[in-house]
């Protein structure tokens, strides 16, 4: 802190206008204007300093939105691709055991819990191995 202290005595600020900046309803921040005339700021500025600061809380509420916005996109992208190969997978259960779709998921379920294995993972393991299957016998004929 000292460091700090001894800069602030070489600068030439001798007024500070000091203004919070708020994001989410937290103070994240200062928007601080230094000036080397003492009393310099007028009201004017003072209220121009303000709304610099709502903009800039309002930018940081932006962008944490946006970053939220597109981890959620990811995991939506995440689920629909798990689910096509859930369902994919409990097809293939059902033309190897018969039963109904939801007798062919409380199957992979059920092995999933066994094994301790997430479903998507068994899913995608399951159709992986029958594609791969597949793709030998296809060669041989």
């Amino acid at each position: 802190m000292a460091a700090t202290a001894r800069g602030v005595e070489r600068s030439p600020a001798t007024a500070v206008l000091a203004v919070p900046v708020v994001a989410g309803g937290e103070k994240v921040g200062c928007l601080n204007i230094y000036s080397a005339a003492a009393g310099t700021f007028t009201e004017a500025q003072a209220q121009a300093a303000e709304v610099l600061a709502l903009a800039g809380g309002a930018a940081l509420e932006a962008v944490a939105e946006t970053t939220r916005l597109r981890e959620v996109a990811a995991q939506l992208d995440q689920a629909m691709t798990s689910r096509a190969v859930i369902d994919q997978a409990k097809g293939i259960i059902m033309a190897r055991r018969g039963g109904t779709a939801e007798e062919a998921f409380a199957h992979l379920a059920a092995l999933s819990q066994q094994r301790n294995v997430k479903v998507r993972d068994l899913a995608r393991a399951l159709v992986v191995q029958t594609e791969t299957a597949a793709g030998v016998s296809r060669r041989r004929s």
